[in-house]
């Protein structure tokens, strides 16, 4: 059994998970450099903020899962576990990405939720100086919650009469032991802040949002007779804003709704994990590594949403691989994401709002 958990844990943290983070590299890298092609608006500057996240949470997974399990199964390298103990500080950064991720995520939909929902107190709360604030705010709570982790684990010296000399070994601290760390802090805070919080607040924007997008479809399905008999070229570039501001809202919701699939599977595992004792070869145990390879999944799967979703992500994308700049030069003032607050003069001089994606 422990073989086979052995290959197992190879063939999805050495292999697939690899092979996932070499994927969510490229791909958060080119969304970054993507989105820095683009004039900064809210939504774009949270997309960033998710970008770099999944990227701190993908080089954090790889150095301290993945690298591992292919040095003790190839060997070919040594697992850094072993002969660098100091890599679970560097670990640290796997549950701050991570928990940074799901909140970020939380701030896309509550941008969504205010430009569905809210549009007219839309420009007064989410603006180019206050998001900046909400993401701060994320990261320093995050930062803070994640602090005990640096003092539940210390390095010391162990001498290893084989070797006739020192080493370095991972040891728990008396903090790490207690009882009450475990049960307050690594089961209920963990479970509540990392998990149960954001879903739950993803669910119900979520909701939200779906209902505000058929109330504004219904409500456009009415306006249309009279804007296909107005034929100006106002009604016309109204339509089109909607048209944008629709897609716009469909690719976030699809970013929100992937999150809350690619997470829920660890709030299962975390309440049954704690329920139980398991070992290798369990149902648990299997749970366990899935649950944890889809968050890697999230991390890296947004770049495809925006490829398929977005055509002037597309756009713009392909113009920064082929290093064409002509097709930005010729491209219309629009950006991949827009909040609505800019206004365009058409040729009849009329304002019209633009909301292109």
């Amino acid at each position: 059994m422990s073989s086979n958990c052995d290959f197992f844990n190879f063939i999805v943290w050495g292999v697939i998970v690899s092979c996932l983070c070499c994927f969510g590299f490229v791909g958060n890298i080119l969304s970054l450099l993507a989105f820095a092609r683009e004039r900064r608006v809210p939504a774009l500057t949270l997309l960033q903020c998710l970008a770099s996240s999944d990227l701190v949470l993908l080089l954090s997974v790889f150095i301290t899962d993945s690298l591992p399990y292919l040095c003790d199964h190839t060997d070919q390298c040594a697992n850094p576990w072993k002969t660098w103990p100091y890599v679970r500080y560097m670990w640290i950064m796997t549950p701050i990405s991570h928990m940074s991720s799901i909140w970020f995520v939380v701030l896309i939909a509550l941008n969504r939720y205010w430009a569905v929902c809210r549009p007219h107190s839309l420009s007064t709360v989410w603006t180019n100086q206050r998001t900046p604030i909400y993401v701060s705010c994320v990261l320093v709570l995050v930062v803070s919650f994640n602090v005990p982790r640096f003092f539940e684990y210390q390095i010391i010296d162990v001498y290893d009469n084989s070797t006739n000399c020192t080493r370095l070994m991972e040891q728990n601290t008396d903090f790490g032991l207690t009882p009450s760390y475990k049960v307050i802090y690594k089961v209920m805070l963990v479970n509540i802040l990392l998990i149960m919080l954001p879903i739950a607040a993803l669910i119900i924007c979520t909701g939200l949002i779906v209902y505000g997008l058929r109330t504004q479809r219904r409500r456009m399905n009415s306006q249309r007779t009279a804007s296909n008999k107005e034929r100006s070229p106002s009604a016309k570039a109204r339509g089109h804003g909607a048209r944008a501001a629709s897609e716009i809202t469909f690719v976030l919701v699809v970013v929100v709704v992937v999150a809350i699939i690619c997470q829920s599977p660890l709030a299962a595992f975390h309440f049954v994990r704690y329920s139980q004792r398991y070992r290798c070869g369990d149902f648990v145990y299997y749970l366990d590594n899935i649950s944890k390879l889809l968050v890697n999944v999230n991390s890296c799967i947004n770049f495809v949403i925006y490829c398929v979703a977005s055509p002037k992500f597309r756009t713009v994308l392909l113009a920064l691989v082929s290093c064409d700049n002509e097709q930005e030069k010729v491209r219309p003032a629009s950006s991949i994401v827009s909040d609505g607050k800019r206004d365009l003069i058409t040729r009849n001089g009329s304002h019209v709002r633009d909301t292109n994606l």
